[in-house]
This record gives C-alpha cells, sequence and structure tokens, in this order.
C-alpha cells in the first residue's frame, strides 16, 4: 500500500488470507509512506496466515502521517521479523496479532513508534537465547504491550531510552 501526495490512503478496511513468501524474501504487507502529502490513516487491516517473507507486515517511516490504524492478524510466523512498525511520523496503530517467531534469530514484534497499543501472543523458538520477543527501537514512546504469555519465554529487548513504554504481563 503505498498513497501519493494527492491520494491519501484512508478509512479503508483491507482484508487478507494466506500472504505467503518464500525462503524469507520480501515483504508480506507493506505499509509505505514514503511520500510526502500522502497519508496512511485510520485503516483497518484483517487477516490472517502471513509467512515465509523477511518481514510479516512492514509500516515504514512515512514522511506523512501513519497513524490510527487497526492491525488484527491470527498468524505471522517464518518471517525474519514478523512486524516492523517504524517509528517517524507513527503513531496510535492498534495491533492485535497472534507471532510466531519460529526461525533462529528471528524477531516477533519491533516497533519505533509512538502511542500505540499491543496486544501480542508471541510463540518463540527454541527458548529465549535463540529469538526476541518484543524489540524497541530507540525512541519508541509511551506504547502499552499486553502479553498474556509468561514473560520468561520471551526476550524484551528496549533500546528506547526512555521508561514511557508500558507492560502487561499475564
Amino acid at each position: 500500500m503505498r498513497p501519493t501526495a494527492t491520494m491519501p490512503q484512508q478509512m479503508s478496511e483491507v482484508s487478507f488470507t494466506g500472504l505467503v513468501g518464500h525462503n524469507q524474501k520480501g515483504i508480506g504487507l507493506h505499509l509505505d509512506n514514503s511520500v510526502a502529502g500522502g497519508g496512511i490513516c485510520t485503516n483497518r487491516f484483517e487477516g490472517t496466515d502471513i509467512s515465509g517473507f523477511d518481514i510479516g507486515i512492514n509500516v515504514s517511516d512515512a514522511a506523512a502521517k501513519c497513524d490510527t490504524n487497526w492491525f488484527w492478524a491470527s498468524y505471522i510466523r517464518m518471517c525474519n521479523t514478523c512486524i516492523w512498525e517504524h517509528g517517524l511520523m507513527t503513531d496510535s496503530n492498534i495491533w492485535n496479532v497472534n507471532v510466531d517467531a519460529s526461525i533462529p534469530n528471528s524477531v516477533a514484534v519491533r516497533t519505533g513508534a509512538t502511542y500505540g497499543r499491543w496486544t501480542i501472543i508471541i510463540g518463540v523458538f527454541a527458548g529465549k537465547s535463540v529469538t526476541k520477543g518484543i524489540l524497541i527501537d530507540s525512541g519508541a514512546s509511551y506504547n502499552t504491550f499486553e502479553v498474556p504469555v509468561r514473560a520468561d519465554q520471551w526476550v524484551l529487548q528496549n533500546n528506547s531510552g526512555n521508561t514511557t513504554n508500558k507492560f502487561i504481563l499475564n
């Protein structure tokens, strides 16, 4: 999805089933908001089974606002990074996802954005020494992560440099 300066992507619903890649190359669902004046805001993305890509869902750095989007993805797996939400001009997205970092050295969720709301079911491969559950990039702030899985099952790497990101662990 790549809006133009004269045609933003707003108030749409995108549904998908079975985005399947091969050999961990490419991106499954890509929100590319790199064109100034565009904007990806107030959309709903709902789908099942993203697998086999380098990045399952990628929300790239934005030249225009990328905010207030709602994501529901029931199973993202076999990707080097299941979800990567970059931070520039990206905020207030809501994520309800089931991710499985099932490749050695893979990442379930990576974000650099602000004011995100994450409800995440995380699966990791071969224990916490091999994969990362959540990777928070520099500058990320005011995100809330609700993870209904024991924290000793996955690795949190917080590179944000602040204490405003909150975790609800069940």
